[in-house]
Order: structure tokens, then C-alpha cells, then sequence
């Protein structure tokens, strides 16, 4: 199970031996380099992460590396501490036009080898910083302060300042001013939502008036044409057809005002409330 999260268990990360500073100075071990970083190319560049052009300027310009490290700086790679690979490459690397292709690719294999080491590491931070009712911003600020605190080397090591002092003492102040803050958020927000209500109910008031507007239009249209017709023939029947369709429009017109005094006040309200 274990092996199945490390990193080493790809060949790509396997073959990152070449960034071993121990293995530059002897020469059988850096042939051994050479061909790990050609793989390390080959791999990368069937990913995309590299262009095929620039393969023979990375391994040309780790040579010439190899070359300064031994004309120069040899004691260094002898003597560094293994877990300080990065800042010895950093020292040597960072900077150098000779040797940017190189750097540039060391800069995006080095994060390989770490695996999720740290992100894991955090977790188990926040799981025993975190008690009920936690809000967000509590837990940022209680990481920072456990990071702050391990940075100075534990509790003890805190160099108390003025500026720590004055801090916490106005710390119940920026308090009291935070939570008016949330506050006159909450009422803004919930004002803002009751507003959009509103807003939402004159709109809807709007379109049943023109549905009902449509239908009188279409009733008085149909009234008037089976009036014409009734005149014509005296027709009975076609009398009672027309005095049901004038009725219909009488109530659909008192509908149509009931609606329009109700869209009036909400109307009348909600420019009050906007202003």
C-alpha cells in the first residue's frame, strides 16, 4: 500500500539520480548521470513538458556544469548535507544564462521527488487545530499561528514585540468591529434579497396584466363580431352567445383593475424601499 503513494515507484522520478551532486564528481558515476538524465529527457518530452530541440542544449550545458563544479566548486558538492540537494543546485544554477535550459528543467523535476509529504502534513495540522463551530477564518489564522510559532523554534522562542502587544491588546476592539461588520453584511443581504423579492412580484404583476390586457382584447374582438352577425341574421341564439362574451369582458376588466391597484401599490413601495 505504501508503495503504491511514493513517488520512486515512477520512472521518471527513479531516474532523477542524475541530480545527485555526489555522483557529478566521479567519472564512472557520471556517465551513469548522463544516460539517467537522457532517459529523464526522453520521458519528458513524449509528455510535451520539453521541446525535442532542447534536449541537446540541456545535456550539453550539464556537461559544461560538471566542468565548473569540478574546476571550482568540487568541496561543496563533497561536503553538502543530502536533504540540501535544492539549495546547493540553487546557488550554483539560479542566474546563470549558461546554464537556464538546465535549471529550468530542474526546477520541474525537483518537486517530483516530494511526493504529498507536506499537503498530508497539513491535514493532520488542521485535524487537530479544528473544534466544533470553527469558521474559516479562524482556522487560517490558527495555522498561521502554529506556523509562526515552529518557524521561531517553539512557544519560548517567540520574540515578543510591540507590535504583538499593542495587537492583542486592541485584539477584543477589532472584535466588537468585526462583528458589526457581519452584521451590516446580514442586513445588507437580507435587505438586498427582500428588494430582489419584490422586484420579482411587480414583474410577475406586469405580465398577468398584459395576459388579462390580451384576453379582453381578444373577447371585445369576438363580441363585436358576433354583435355584426346577429344584426344580420336576428339571430336569438347568436344574442345570447354575445351577451355571455360581454359579461366575460366585464369581469375580465374588473380583474384587469383589481390588478392594476395592487401592481400600483407594490409598485409605489418598492421605489420607496430603492430610495
Amino acid at each position: 500500500m505504501v508503495m503504491e503513494k511514493v513517488p520512486i515507484k515512477y520512472q521518471l522520478v527513479r531516474s532523477l539520480t542524475w541530480m545527485d551532486p555526489r555522483l557529478l564528481l566521479n567519472e564512472n558515476s557520471f556517465q551513469a548521470c548522463i544516460s539517467q538524465l537522457n532517459l529523464t529527457l526522453r520521458i519528458i518530452c513524449d509528455a510535451g513538458r520539453v521541446k525535442e530541440g532542447d534536449c541537446d542544449q540541456i545535456q550539453t550545458q550539464f556537461r559544461r556544469f560538471r566542468d565548473s563544479v569540478l574546476e571550482g566548486s568540487s568541496d561543496a558538492f563533497r561536503c553538502f548535507d543530502l536533504s540540501s540537494a535544492d539549495e546547493l543546485l540553487y546557488q550554483c544554477l539560479s542566474g546563470c544564462k549558461e546554464f537556464s535550459l538546465l535549471w529550468e528543467l530542474i526546477q520541474k523535476m525537483l518537486p517530483l521527488s516530494h511526493g504529498q509529504d507536506t499537503v498530508e502534513r497539513g491535514f493532520s495540522i488542521n485535524k487537530e487545530t479544528m473544534v466544533e463551530n470553527l469558521k474559516k477564518r479562524s482556522l487560517v489564522f490558527r495555522r498561521l499561528i502554529i506556523d509562526a510559532v515552529r518557524r521561531a523554534g517553539g512557544p519560548t522562542k517567540v520574540p515578543i514585540t510591540k507590535e504583538m502587544l499593542s495587537f492583542a491588546s486592541s485584539a477584543r476592539r477589532r472584535y466588537d468591529l468585526y462583528l458589526e461588520e457581519e452584521w451590516t453584511k446580514q442586513a445588507n443581504k437580507s435587505k438586498e434579497a427582500k428588494r430582489k423579492a419584490e422586484a420579482e412580484e411587480v414583474e410577475q404583476l406586469k405580465a398577468k396584466r398584459r395576459r388579462l390586457q390580451e384576453v379582453i382584447d381578444r373577447l371585445e374582438a369576438a363580441s363585436a363580431a358576433e354583435a355584426e352577425k346577429a344584426e344580420q341574421l336576428a339571430a336569438l341564439s347568436l344574442l345570447a352567445q354575445l351577451n355571455a362574451l360581454r359579461r366575460r369582458v366585464s369581469e375580465k376588466k374588473e380583474e384587469l383593475a383589481n390588478s392594476d391597484s395592487i401592481l400600483a401599490e407594490k409598485s409605489k413601495a418598492f421605489k420607496q424601499q430603492a430610495i
